[in-house]
This record gives C-alpha cells, sequence and structure tokens, in this order.
C-alpha cells in the first residue's frame, strides 16, 4: 500500500509539474510528433479587417507551431500534415507591421504548409486557435514602445528574443491544437446537444402529465408558450438546457421531480442551401452533422446538368464569405475523402449548371448528326468523331473540313488530315459551339 502511495504522489508531482510548464508558456511540440494522418487543408490567408489580426483558415481540425525569429524578424508558423490548397507562394500584404506573408512547404523534412510573416520591424504577437481558424494578432502599440515588447506578449504568446546575430532560440514559440469550430466543423450527433433557434418545432412531453404535453415552434424571438409556465425564452439552449429549464420550472411551483423530455421534430433554424443542378433544389434541415455528400443526396443528388466543380459559400462572424472549390470528378468518382467536407448551417452549395453545347458531325461516318457536350468539359477533333461512332470503312482521312460560323455571319473552313493529327503532326483542334465537320468518302 505504501508503494502505491507512493506511486499515486509522484504522478501527482509529475501533473503538476507539467501543468507549471504550460503556464510558463514554454511546451513545444516537436513537429515530427503530430500525427501522421490528416486531411485538413489551409483554405486562405487574410486579415480581419475588424481586429486588425490575420486568419489563417483551414477546413478542419489541425495542430501547429509558432516560431520567432530576430533577424530578419519574422513569425513562423508551421502547420504539420495541413495540405495547402492556396495557390499563391506570397500574398501582398497593407499592414502597418507586416510586410509580407509567404506560403510554402514545412521544412525539416515534414508533411505539411509553412507560413511566414516577415515583419517591418520587432513586433510581440499572440497565436490562439479559434476552431478551424488560427488567429494571428500582433501588437502594434506594444512595438512602438522600446522595452513592451515582453509586458505585451499576454498569455500563450512568446516575446521577441533580443536582436542578435545568433540563430533565433528553438524554445521562442508556442504550439497547440485547433479544433474545428469554423470550417470543417463536425456538428453533434446527440440530439441533446442540438442548439435551439428560431422557427425550430419541438415536441415536449411530461412524463405522467398528458395534458402538458405540446408540440410548439419556437417563435421570431426565441420565445414558446408552454401551460401553466407561460412564455420561456429557449433561444440559444441545447435540448438538454432546455429540458433541464422546463424541469426547473415545473418542480419550483406544480410537480414533484418531473421527467421532462423535448424533441427537434424540425430544425427550420439551422439550414443548408443547395441550388444548381441536384434534383431538388432548396433547403436541407441540420439537425445533426452532415457532411458534403449527405447534404446533395438530401436534395436528390446530381443531374446530368451539373458541372466539373461545385462551390461552398460559407460566412463567418463579420460577414465575410469564403469560397470552397470541390471538384466534383475527385469527390464522386475518386472518391477523395478529403473533398466530403463537413457543412455548417447557413452554407450554400451552389452546384452551376452546365452549359450543353453542340457540334455537327456528317459524311463518312458510322452515326451522323448531333454530339452533344458541357461547356466545363471541352470537346476536340478526334473526340467529336469517336462520339459519332468513328469513320466508316468509306472514310477520306484526308478530306477532312471543319466549318466553324464567326459572329458576323461569315464562315472559316479548315482542312483537317486526320492520319497527322492521330501522328502529332497536325493539332486535334478544340471545338467551339455550332461547328460542323464533314468527313468525304474515299474513291479507292
Amino acid at each position: 500500500m505504501a508503494e502505491n502511495m507512493n506511486q499515486r504522489a509522484f504522478q501527482g508531482l509529475r501533473r503538476r509539474a507539467v501543468l507549471l510548464t504550460l503556464s510558463a508558456g514554454l511546451l513545444l511540440v516537436p513537429a515530427a510528433a503530430f500525427p501522421e494522418k490528416s486531411v485538413t487543408s489551409l483554405l486562405d490567408v487574410r486579415p480581419d479587417g475588424r481586429s486588425g489580426a490575420f486568419l489563417l483558415i483551414c477546413d478542419g481540425a489541425f495542430q501547429f507551431s509558432r516560431r520567432v525569429d530576430s533577424e530578419p524578424p519574422r513569425v513562423v508558423l508551421e502547420l504539420p500534415n495541413v495540405r495547402n490548397a492556396i495557390k499563391e507562394a506570397k500574398l501582398p500584404v497593407d499592414s502597418e507591421v507586416v510586410s509580407g506573408i509567404s506560403i510554402s512547404a514545412a521544412t525539416g523534412g515534414v508533411q505539411g504548409t509553412q507560413v511566414v510573416f516577415d515583419l517591418k520591424r520587432p513586433c510581440p504577437s499572440t497565436v490562439r486557435g479559434e476552431g478551424a481558424t488560427l488567429v494571428v494578432r500582433f501588437d502594434t502599440a506594444a512595438a512602438a514602445v522600446p522595452g513592451a515588447a515582453g509586458a505585451a506578449a499576454g498569455a500563450g504568446s512568446a516575446p521577441l528574443p533580443p536582436k542578435t546575430d545568433a540563430p533565433s532560440r528553438p524554445d521562442a514559440g508556442v504550439a497547440g491544437t485547433a479544433s474545428p469550430a469554423r470550417l470543417g466543423v463536425m456538428l453533434p450527433t446527440e440530439r441533446s446537444d442540438y442548439v435551439i433557434g428560431g422557427e425550430d418545432l419541438l415536441e415536449i412531453n411530461v412524463f405522467e402529465q398528458p395534458d402538458l404535453n405540446r408540440t410548439v415552434r419556437v417563435s421570431g424571438d426565441g420565445t414558446i408558450s408552454v401551460p401553466l409556465l407561460g412564455v420561456i425564452p429557449v433561444s440559444g439552449l441545447t435540448v438538454k438546457e432546455t429540458e433541464a429549464r422546463l424541469r426547473d420550472l415545473l418542480s419550483a411551483k406544480y410537480l414533484t421531480d418531473p421527467q421532462v423530455t423535448v424533441f427537434v421534430k424540425e430544425a427550420k433554424s439551422k439550414k443548408v442551401s443547395v441550388v444548381g443542378a441536384v434534383e431538388k433544389p432548396g433547403t436541407v434541415e441540420m439537425l445533426g452533422q452532415r457532411s458534403l455528400l449527405e447534404a446533395i443526396s438530401e436534395a436528390g443528388g446530381l443531374t446530368q446538368q451539373a458541372g466539373k466543380d461545385l462551390y461552398v459559400l460559407r460566412s463567418d462572424r463579420s460577414g465575410a464569405t469564403t469560397r470552397i472549390d470541390v471538384d466534383l470528378d475527385d469527390l464522386m468518382i475518386k472518391g477523395n475523402p478529403e473533398l466530403n467536407i463537413p457543412i455548417l448551417p447557413g452554407d450554400v452549395i451552389n452546384i452551376p449548371i452546365d452549359r450543353i453545347l453542340h457540334v455537327y458531325v456528317d459524311g463518312a461516318v458510322r452515326k451522323p448528326g448531333e454530339v452533344e457536350y458541357k461547356n466545363s468539359r471541352p470537346l476536340n477533333l478526334l473526340q467529336a468523331i469517336a462520339a459519332a461512332g468513328g469513320l466508316s470503312e468509306r472514310a477520306s482521312q484526308k478530306g477532312i473540313v471543319l466549318i466553324r460560323n464567326r459572329p458576323d455571319g461569315a464562315q472559316e473552313m479548315y482542312k483537317v488530315d486526320l492520319k497527322a493529327v492521330r501522328k502529332g503532326k497536325q493539332a486535334n483542334m478544340v471545338l467551339v459551339n455550332g461547328d460542323s465537320i464533314y468527313v468525304p468518302e474515299t474513291f479507292f
């Protein structure tokens, strides 16, 4: 028993030592220690117009570490196992402190993304995870006052090291985890955690009190009307919290230990709009967790008019809208799980309706007539002939003519040698809407 008591005491001391280290802001997580498997992508790096901070927006949970360099002054953020979905390597910046932002692959042989804030002068900074967004804030006021950097760094941040020619200290940083909350959030799967809002339809049941059972809709001001209790505000409460509030109110005056259950029959306050090339465009209720594919499925699935890409439009609390581009072939045909992102209430899923174009193939082909194709998937000469069944036995490969109508009504004619096209000696022309292809017959 004494041995067990000593072991528990040692574990308690070790936990306290870890907590002290954390409170001192000295905990560093090596990049190699981060999980190897992740499907998170960096979607955007942009200034937050409300606070002067910078936002790194991802589509799921991620881990990060920060390093502060003094020569040249800069803040380096490492996002292990986060895929870079930003095309630009350098981003334009109009800031009092930041002179530039560059995005590249992570260093040290670790897969991931590195974001570097080049500074005009040394400046204390804080890094804080807000859901799947990393908020980077620079204290410009402290930067302007000599010696104020250390005092203004704040909790969870590290002051800039003194200016020196030595390389940056490995402990001049912080590390942490950003969990999904804005982009890439996984909504609660339990209905007890559902947050009630206006227009939701609730079913309220009180055990062995049938006169108190009601189906009520939450009004626009976030209240419901319940017998004996009158008008009760419930907007912003979870289902479990609403049950507790009703139970407390009933037990205070009328019942002893009432058993109250609340069920959300219609989640009108949490909606996702699906528009464009789906069978049933409209709104999808978000009573629980929904992925992109589930939302599309609830809208009846894609139609034949769907284009090559879809867009998820997502607004944050400041009113700014982020567009997430998804390649439909990669999602639907290749089954890329990274693209089946979680959907948030208020999202708009836009599947653009693709324009159907036509060309005409006539002459010595097996199925002469009209060939349809989508605007997002250009059609070339060889593809058009193949769509018309291919050449017949009597077709002449050298005398093919492509006729194109110009906007002014005139016609352009191009002679094509199909053998030369197949050998790469002549261009395999990309067709435009209304083109006509004539394949003559050979005389031999």
